[in-house]
C-alpha cells in the first residue's frame, strides 16, 4: 500500500540513519578494500548531510566468509554472490558501484567472476554498474549520474 507523502526527513533522523555509532567500534584498523570502502562511505555521509548528494545509498556487506550454516542462511535470505559494494537509488536513476584498489606496486585488484556476472545482470536490466579505483572515480560516477552537486 502506498503511503501519503510525509514531511521531509529531519537532519537528526538522517544522521541517525547513516552515521555509525562510534561507541560500537571506537578504533578499528581497516586495510585494503575495507579501508577504501569506509573512506567512500564517509564521503557519502558527508555529502548526504550537507545536501550535496541527492539519492539514497547503502553498502552491501558481502565481504568475508561465514561458516556453512550462516552462509546458507544469508543465501536463503537473498545474498547474491558478486553484488557490488554500494547501491544508489533515486527518483531518476539506480546504479551500483564496485570498489577496487590499486596496491602499493600499482597493480589493480580485479573483479571476481561473480562480480562480472552481476555487472552483466545490471547491464541487461538497464541498471548502471561501475567499477571505481579511487574517490575521484566515485565522484565522477555520482556527477555523471546527476546525483552529486
Amino acid at each position: 500500500m502506498l503511503r501519503k507523502k510525509e514531511k521531509k526527513l529531519s537532519d537528526d533522523d538522517l544522521k541517525e540513519l547513516i552515521m555509525p555509532d562510534a561507541r560500537e567500534y571506537p578504533t578499528y584498523n581497516f586495510k585494503g578494500e575495507d579501508k577504501f570502502t569506509v573512506e567512500i562511505a564517509n564521503f557519502l555521509r558527508r555529502k548526504t548531510i550537507d545536501g550535496g548528494l541527492q539519492t539514497t545509498w547503502f553498502h552491501i556487506p558481502n565481504e568475508g566468509k561465514s561458516n556453512s550454516k550462516a552462509g546458507y542462511k544469508k543465501k536463503a535470505m537473498g545474498r547474491i554472490k558478486g553484488a557490488p559494494d554500494f547501491a544508489f537509488m533515486g527518483k531518476k536513476t539506480c546504479f551500483c558501484v564496485e570498489l577496487k584498489i590499486i596496491n602499493d606496486h600499482g597493480k589493480k585488484s580485479t573483479q571476481s567472476t561473480s562480480q562480472k556476472l552481476y555487472g552483466k545482470w545490471c547491464e541487461d536490466n538497464g541498471v548502471g554498474y561501475y567499477v571505481a579505483y579511487s574517490e575521484e572515480a566515485v565522484i565522477k560516477v555520482l556527477e555523471d549520474e546527476g546525483v552529486l552537486s
